[in-house]
């Protein structure tokens, strides 16, 4: 249902409204590839390569069929938000998404016991995938960390973020009541590779946890202190955890199949026909 300010939304198939104390619910009943397109668009936007409007639309399929009673003790199966999948109503901005809905009709990802899988994604890695449970404490094993050389030239790549020193030191007093910075010692952390906490000085921190009470783009950063500044030197956008959207379209525009290109990122899965 949609929530929030009123706005424009073409809908396909049925809408259904109804009263509550102080609001109206509207619920969309609309075929499954109508809302994977209204997904693909709303998630992807409307210059991505054909090719991975393909990716995209199995990826939001298989999630919305292993999802579809995340919400029925709300009364609909799906919400419209991020905590499931972006939705505003019909595709019709550009018919390569349509078309790519199409072609991969009833097609989703499962994994070895043929169980659909939790298809994750995210904009950018900065370089390298994640590890489910760093972020999920979920282990599934199609979803382990996967170098990727594809992203890294991509808008949301890079980014910096700058606290002060005083700022950084509440923060980890606030973590650590027991905190305490040896004399003359800077404050330093790398990631050459993904890790899943901050460890300095005897204080550990889960690094979604930091990404949460910061708002950074992600878990993959540098830290370094720079007189009364702390810096974060980071790489990605997002949790980092199974397909990187930006890889992704970069691999689709150099010619790889959306076959290829899920494989590549969803480890020891398979496509199958989920409406036969």
């Amino acid at each position: 249902p949609a929530e929030g300010k009123a706005s424009e939304i073409i809908c396909d198939n049925d809408l259904i409204i109804s009263a509550g104390k102080k609001s109206l619910q509207l619920v969309n009943e609309v075929d499954i590839d109508n809302y994977v397109a209204g997904v693909v668009q709303a998630e992807t936007g409307t210059t991505a390569p054909k090719e991975y409007y393909k990716i995209q639309a199995i990826m939001c399929r298989t999630f919305a069929l292993e999802n579809k009673s995340r919400h029925s003790s709300d009364g609909y199966a799906l919400c419209d938000r991020e905590h499931c999948q972006v939705f505003k109503g019909r595709s019709n901005k550009n018919p390569d998404i349509k078309l790519a809905v199409a072609a991969t009709s009833g097609i989703v990802l499962v994994d070895s016991t043929n169980h659909l899988i939790f298809s994750a994604y995210h904009s950018n890695c900065g370089g390298q995938t994640d590890f489910s449970q760093n972020v999920w404490k979920t282990e599934k094993n199609y979803l382990k960390p996967v170098v990727d050389t594809f992203c890294v030239n991509s808008r949301n790549a890079n980014w910096e973020k700058i606290i002060s020193l005083h700022d950084w030191e509440k923060y980890l007093v606030k973590q650590n009541k027991d905190f305490s910075k040896p004399a003359d010692s800077l404050y330093c952390f790398y990631q050459p590779q993904r890790k899943s906490e901050y460890e300095l000085f005897g204080t550990k921190i889960p690094l979604t946890q930091i990404r949460k009470d910061l708002k950074l783009s992600s878990t993959f950063f540098h830290l370094e202190q720079d007189d009364d500044k702390i810096i974060f030197t980071g790489r990605g956008s997002g949790h980092g955890v199974g397909l990187c959207q930006q890889g992704a379209i970069e691999m689709a525009s150099k010619g790889y199949s959306y076959k290829k290109i899920l494989g590549y990122y969803y480890k020891g899965v398979r496509l199958v026909d989920f409406s036969k």
